[in-house]
């Protein structure tokens, strides 16, 4: 292990990539498997000696290739989204959160954080915080995120906001309206779904 992992540093600094990038993603690694599946380092049949290829290649603390931090982000997004669709909430919410603390964060990063949020908490202070999120996941969307609407609606019936709620659905529909006009196929059905359910709230909440 000790000559593989020396011919992967030759190979990031030959490539011009920080060597340190490897100590960081053994870092994950390790850090991953203690944290979701208790896993014992002695085990070195099952994961290598972790801990003693970190301690050979050194504590990494130099790594700050903002390049390298972009092109995982994607690959971070769609961690956090594989978790969420699995119930791992934690780990979801956790994902998330490293790429809003990063400043890397898409409004696809707020939708899996509030949707993970929702399922782990419904107190008022934890449905406002998600309103919050859905504000700042609003904020940098490019265009309309339809997802970020659906889950404002419901957390504003969570809070018993229904006045408030009835103005995001007919932004809602209106938004899934323009979406189904411009789509065909499964897109278009799930629109139409969409605002089926949409109008049927609606006239709950008028």
């Amino acid at each position: 292990r000790k000559m593989a992992d020396q011919i992967a540093v030759d190979f990031l600094k030959f490539a011009n990539m920080d060597p340190a990038a490897l100590t960081s993603a053994l870092t994950k690694i390790r850090n991953y498997y203690q944290r979701e599946y208790q896993y014992n380092n002695d085990d070195e049949k099952t994961f290598g000696n972790l801990n003693q290829r970190l301690a050979n290649l050194g504590d990494g603390k130099d790594f700050n290739n903002r390049t390298y931090q972009k092109i995982m982000a994607n690959v971070t997004t769609l961690n956090a989204i594989i978790h969420l669709n699995s119930q791992n909430y934690e780990a979801a919410r956790r994902l998330a959160n490293k790429k809003i603390n990063t400043n890397l964060a898409t409004d696809e990063d707020y939708v899996v954080l509030v949707k993970a949020n929702m399922q782990l908490s419904n107190t008022q202070e934890a449905n406002e915080r998600c309103l919050e999120l859905i504000q700042e996941g609003k904020a940098i969307s490019e265009i309309p995120n339809l997802e970020l609407y659906k889950q404002e609606i419901l957390a504003l019936m969570r809070l018993n906001k229904q006045a408030k709620a009835t103005e995001v659905i007919k932004e809602y529909v209106a938004l899934l309206t323009d979406f189904k006009a411009e789509s065909s196929g499964n897109d278009a059905d799930w629109a139409m779904e969409e605002i089926q359910w949409a109008n049927k709230l609606y006239q709950q909440l008028r």
